[in-house]
Formats: C-alpha cells, structure tokens, sequence
C-alpha cells in the first residue's frame, strides 16, 4: 500500500510517520530535508513504514471517520481497544 508523501504529495511505500500534534508520514527524502528545518522533529515521536512492514493486513479503516491508518501509528486505550488517530474513538479501527 502506498502512502501520500504530505510535503511532495508522491506516493510511497517507504517513510515516516511523525506526531506533530497530529500524524504527518514524509517520504525518506523528505523527511531527511525537513529535519534540519524543523528541530522540534528531534524529540516528536517517529515511526517507520518499511516494505517489510507494510502490508494490506497491518492497515485499518475507523468505522467512524472513515481515517486508514498503519498499524504502527494506531495507540490503544488501557482496555487494549485501538484508538483512531483522527476522531480518537476507542474501538473504532477495523482491519482492511
């Protein structure tokens, strides 16, 4: 699956998903660029999408919000229910 680049809008397999507030995924080139821009990027949470974990079964869709997200980027409430990034309903993400 790929994944929009939100700074050079390409479509990628490869990256990474930064919290700034809110989830952004950069492609590698990107994201080494913006780096040295943003030094606020040094302590906000990164995760990476690689080919190898980047799989249709390690996406969900929220049933609420209709928001597809990696299962890297998905948090869980403290009942283990996945919480959507977006609308941030506990239990609403389902496998695509």
């Amino acid at each position: 699956m790929k994944v929009t680049c939100c700074a050079c809008e390409g479509d990628f397999e490869e990256g990474v998903w930064i919290d700034r507030g809110a989830w952004a995924f950069h492609c590698p080139e990107c994201y080494r660029k913006n780096e040295e821009k943003f030094p606020n990027w040094e302590h906000a949470e990164k995760r990476c999408l690689m080919e190898d974990n980047n799989t249709y079964d390690r996406w969900s869709k929220c049933i609420w919000c209709n928001t597809i997200s990696h299962d890297g980027i998905i948090e869980y409430d403290d009942n283990g229910e996945p919480v959507c990034p977006e609308c941030r309903r506990a239990g609403a993400m389902a496998k695509l």
